[in-house]
């Protein structure tokens, strides 16, 4: 794994309203921006260290960790 430094996960998001979660990872983490994604849509396994992908469900709450790369 790369070593994007700063935090890296946000386990404690999940269940959180995205608009919410997008807010606390950017000011906890400065270097990325969050980009959102429904939940199971495919993505590319790509690692970014500028960036985090936040999975989101139906009702617009995290639905996985959310995770540098």
């Amino acid at each position: 794994m790369v070593d994007c430094g700063g935090k890296l996960e946000w386990p404690e998001l999940v269940g959180v309203k995205v608009d919410v979660a997008t807010l606390i990872i950017e000011r906890e983490n400065p270097h990325v921006k969050a980009a959102w994604i429904p939940c199971g849509r495919f993505r590319f396994p790509e690692c970014c260290c500028n960036r985090v992908y936040l999975e989101f469900s139906a009702d617009s709450t995290v639905c996985k960790i959310p995770r540098v790369g």
